[in-house]
């Protein structure tokens, strides 16, 4: 807010920190020590603060807010029957669902319920601000399930994953990935989910708990560009946020320890300017930037690329394959594991031929016999690589 970081654990009051790692934390300036609020936010000159607790009794449908603040300064008061002052509360008792959390959009901060959504608006004296209705059903499932893209906000809500653009609120994840998301989302610590960004792909990451996970295990990724969803493993990370890095890194001969054949970073590369933003993950026990290096903490991961239910206009009609042709882009003699795959109806499992390597520079394709009426296909592989193309010398076999 202004420079100065603002936080609250929803237990003590809130408190402020105003960069100087001379000073310790401080009780947030002006605020009621005996009130407590579950998340707190900046929005224009104001510090909005959400589900509050005075004296030991909750308002969980309570919006609080500061009066204007001097830029550069904290609000001098947060007495809502101070006359003089701009601070003030609401309660946004229509709906029966909690305040969940809050997101900017334009000029507006969306206050994000259980299962709707309200937009909070500057209009000055002597209301200060307006509160109104989103259309839709959809809230947010727990504290930290939104983000902002240029589209909008996207949130992990109830049942689905949605695109609010301030107008309306819209599904993007498709029904396999939803299935995925909510049928995997672990019961008990699911509230440890939380939705963050990826600028430089321009994704958006869907953190949850997998089944029987502590922490989120997993992220549903979703390219706001292309629309495209994929799979990532993530290592029991418990949040993440994405900015600016300042950090002076000398990358030299002696500290680069990739092989020259495997070595993905161009020359002379710095992958943490202070021009660019990154994604950071963080664990209990560590602070992990995504998308730098090809390594997972310094340990090589299987990247898998899948296709299945090909029936190429067919569903009726057998297939047999007998290649496969990838081209690929990658470093040295890296080696892509391909494996062709079969069912006969379309909600059957797939039954795996065995995976065959396939060495870029070296082969032109893999031969892998396969029959069957829907037809899968499946690349993994530790090394970076880049799939270009792909085709498949594949002939009708017959009905049955």
């Amino acid at each position: 807010f202004g420079g100065t970081l603002v936080m609250t654990n929803g237990v003590n009051a809130p408190y402020f920190w105003g960069g100087n790692v001379a000073n310790d934390l401080a009780t947030l300036t002006n605020w009621d020590t005996n009130e407590r609020c579950a998340s707190i936010h900046a929005f224009k000159n104001y510090l909005i603060a959400l589900d509050i607790t005075k004296s030991g009794t909750r308002f969980p449908y309570m919006v609080k807010w500061s009066h204007s603040a001097v830029p550069g300064s904290l609000p001098d008061s947060w007495d809502e029957t101070d006359v003089v002052k701009d601070a003030g509360e609401q309660d946004l008792a229509e709906t029966p669902d909690l305040i969940i959390d809050a997101l900017p959009l334009g000029d507006s901060l969306v206050i994000y319920k259980e299962r709707s959504a309200y937009s909070m608006r500057f209009i000055g004296q002597p209301f200060i601000f307006q509160f109104q209705r989103m259309p839709g059903e959809y809230g947010m499932l727990a504290k930290g399930c939104g983000a902002v893209i240029p589209k909008g906000h996207v949130l992990l809500s109830n049942g689905d994953v949605i695109l609010n653009d301030g107008q309306n609120m819209t599904s993007i994840a498709n029904g396999t990935v939803r299935r995925y998301i909510f049928n995997n989302i672990d019961t008990t610590n699911y509230k440890r989910a939380f939705v963050t960004t990826n600028p430089q792909r321009n994704e958006v990451l869907v953190c949850f708990p997998f089944n029987g996970s502590s922490y989120c295990d997993k992220a549903a990724v979703w390219n706001w560009e292309t629309g495209a969803w994929s799979l990532r493993d993530l290592a029991n990370v418990t949040y993440g946020s994405a900015g600016l890095i300042d950090f002076d890194i000398a990358r030299t001969w002696a500290t680069d320890l990739e092989d020259w054949s495997d070595d993905s970073t161009t020359w002379n590369e710095n992958e943490y300017s202070p021009n660019e933003t990154r994604l950071l993950l963080t664990s209990t026990s560590s602070i992990l930037a995504f998308d730098v290096g090809s390594t997972d903490s310094g340990n090589p991961f299987d990247g898998v690329l899948e296709r299945i239910g090909m029936s190429f206009d067919d569903p009726v009609g057998n297939k047999l394959v007998r290649s496969v042709y990838p081209v690929i882009d990658a470093t040295g003699d890296t080696t892509v594991n391909i494996q062709v795959g079969s069912s006969m109806f379309a909600d059957q499992s797939i039954t795996w031929n065995p995976p065959v390597p396939f060495t870029v520079g070296k082969d032109i394709k893999v031969d892998s016999f396969v029959t069957g009426r829907f037809l899968a296909l499946r690349l993994t592989g530790s090394n970076a690589y880049r799939l270009r193309s792909l085709s498949m010398d594949v002939v009708p076999a017959g009905a049955f």
